[in-house]
C-alpha cells in the first residue's frame, strides 16, 4: 500500500513539474509572437527605414529574452520567495531592461520620432508586450 502511495505521489509530482515548464514555454512563444506585433506597430507609427527598424527589432528581441529568462528565474526559485518579493524583484528588472531597450532605439531616433516614441510606448504591456485597449473618449 506504501508503494502505491508512493508511486502516485511521484507520478502527480512529475506531471506537475513537466506542466509547469509547458506553460513557460508557452509564455515565452507568445512574448516572441507579441514582440513582432509591436515592432510592426511601432515600425508603422514612427515611419522607421529599414536600420532603424533592424535596431527597433533587435532591441525588443533582447528584451523579450530578457523577460522570459526573468520569468525562469522567478518560476525556479518558487515557493523561496514571497509574492512581495518576486513583484519587487520583477518590477526593478523590468524597468532596468526598459531602459536599456528604450536607450538602443533611441539612439537611432529622430527628436520627433523620440516624442511619439514616448507616448506611443505606454500602449503596451512591458511584461508580456500586448497591446492595451485604448479608451475612446
Amino acid at each position: 500500500m506504501k508503494n502505491l502511495i508512493l508511486t502516485l505521489l511521484t507520478v502527480f509530482a512529475f506531471s506537475f513539474s513537466f506542466a509547469q515548464s509547458d506553460a513557460s514555454k508557452e509564455d515565452a512563444k507568445k512574448l516572441k509572437q507579441n514582440t513582432v506585433a509591436v515592432v510592426d506597430y511601432l515600425s508603422s507609427e514612427l515611419k522607421l527605414d529599414g536600420k532603424e527598424k533592424a535596431i527597433l527589432s533587435n532591441a525588443f528581441a533582447e528584451y523579450a529574452n530578457n523577460i522570459s529568462k526573468l520569468n525562469e528565474k522567478l518560476d525556479a526559485k518558487g515557493s523561496k520567495m514571497s509574492d512581495k518579493e518576486k513583484s519587487k524583484m520583477t518590477f526593478e528588472k523590468m524597468a532596468e531592461f526598459t531602459k536599456l531597450r528604450d536607450k538602443n532605439i533611441k539612439d537611432v531616433l529622430t527628436d520627433s520620432q523620440k516624442e511619439k516614441y514616448d507616448k506611443i510606448s505606454n500602449n503596451f504591456d512591458p511584461m508580456t508586450l500586448t497591446m492595451k485597449k485604448k479608451n475612446k473618449k
